[in-house]
């Protein structure tokens, strides 16, 4: 029982954390000290420990043994490695989906976005986030690839952070919302090519912000550096 319990509160820490680092509220480089989580999470420190290195194992933090714990830096390769994944897997799975799309399957794209047009006006990014992580989500659930989604949300935290990034730092709401109904555009017209550029232009956006990001915030990103001390 004790196990299950602290299995649970390791989760719940993780789930928290986790966000903390792709809303960049814990920002690239950032030391994480157990003690201050501990007490800012009212929590002992074993399923703090836990948490911090499952996160660890997912890419998002560095643990360096008797020294302490830091954000994982944003490694631009593995961007575009994380990038390719999504890309490649999203639009198969898109193209897929033309063959059995439904009347019922274009209103839950369009209710996602109409959710994400109820947030034209909030200030919490990281809500306007994931209105645009749900709306990509339903592809898979359409063509019953809940595994592959499962892959792209764990595997491309580094693409994820640099995505937030942009938003954080000019977030264009419209675009985004507008470039979803070609999406769901393309998908009523069965149109492979259509699909298939559309998407592409879609995910391919924070190409053209990757130098300006790397150049204003070249501390959030991993370089050649001397390995900073970091204490408990």
């Amino acid at each position: 029982m004790a196990r299950n319990l602290r299995s649970t509160a390791s989760d719940e820490i993780f789930n928290i954390l986790r966000k903390e680092i792709l809303s960049l509220e814990f920002l690239p480089g950032q030391e994480l000290k157990i003690n201050n989580l501990c007490e800012q999470l009212q929590v002992s420190r074993s399923p703090v420990r836990d948490a911090l290195m499952k996160l660890s194992t997912d890419g998002l933090v560095d643990i360096f043994p008797q020294r302490g714990t830091r954000v994982s830096l944003i490694d631009l390769q593995l961007v575009e490695e994380e990038r390719f994944l999504r890309s490649s897997l999203e639009e198969k799975a898109l193209i897929k989906a033309i063959s059995t799309i439904s009347d019922d399957d274009i209103n839950k794209y369009q209710l996602a976005i109409k959710q994400q047009e109820n947030l034209l006006s909030t200030d919490d990014l990281y809500e306007f986030f994931n209105s645009d992580v749900s709306f990509h989500k339903i592809t898979f659930d359409l063509i019953n690839k809940r595994e592959c989604w499962k892959i792209i949300n764990k595997r491309c935290v580094n693409y994820d952070r640099i995505r937030f990034l942009s938003f954080k730092n000019n977030i264009d709401k419209e675009t985004i919302i507008n470039q979803h109904y070609k999406i769901i555009k393309a998908l009523k017209s069965k149109d492979k090519n259509q699909v298939e550029t559309v998407i592409k232009t879609h995910l391919s956006k924070i190409d053209d912000e990757i130098n300006s990001l790397f150049n204003e915030f070249p501390s959030y990103f991993k370089q050649e550096e001397k390995e900073k001390k970091l204490t408990l």
